[in-house]
């Protein structure tokens, strides 16, 4: 009972941080207390799913291991360094 009266004291008294840029008009909020809530245990190892992942889309079926057959190219065509290959 009391952990909840202190949640409940705190979110009620959250202070929320206003930014704004006055150059260009963007702005943006920050909550510290967002940033301490509790977040669902992930499904699969975050590993194990980047691994997957990897072996799944390897070879023939990779954007970047075929960048000039399998990404957009432009008008002016595509830009070329020693790096690429």
């Amino acid at each position: 009972m009391t952990i909840r009266l202190l949640s409940k004291l705190l979110c009620s008294r959250q202070a929320v941080l206003h930014v704004r840029n006055l150059l260009t008009g963007s702005e943006t909020a920050l909550n510290p207390l967002r940033s301490r809530r509790p977040l669902p245990a992930p499904e699969r190892d975050p590993r194990d799913f980047v691994g997957d992942f990897l072996r799944s889309t390897a070879g023939a079926r990779c954007d970047f291991c075929n960048y000039r057959t399998r990404t957009a190219e432009d008008d002016l065509g595509r830009w070329e360094s020693p790096c690429n290959d």
